[in-house]
């Protein structure tokens, strides 16, 4: 005889039935990994904001620290190695 269905309709639920959901522990060893505060979007938010609406002022300060930059760059790619050594030593010399 062929196998039967059972009648009651139980047989088949565990099937469609939704698992029961993991409760979350507190795990003392990462006290952070769920977030209450979302501290990180907002930063993220804050700074994409700043960029955006300050973009002129940024590239207006950008101008003279670059020329500021590429000039130090210069001076110390331009400087000979012995005449490097010789004023860095009587610089930390006069600091001490």
């Amino acid at each position: 005889t062929p196998a039967t269905a059972p009648t009651d309709g139980g047989g088949a639920d565990w099937l469609t039935s939704t698992p029961a959901p993991n409760v979350e522990h507190f795990n003392i060893l990462d006290p952070f990994h769920k977030t209450l505060i979302p501290l990180d979007s907002w930063v993220t938010e804050g700074i994409d904001w700043v960029v955006t609406h300050f973009r002129p002022v940024f590239q207006g300060v950008r101008v003279p620290v670059d020329y500021i930059l590429n000039g130090f760059q210069q001076l110390l790619l331009g400087m000979p190695a012995p005449v490097a050594i010789i004023v860095f030593a009587l610089i930390a010399w006069q600091i001490s």
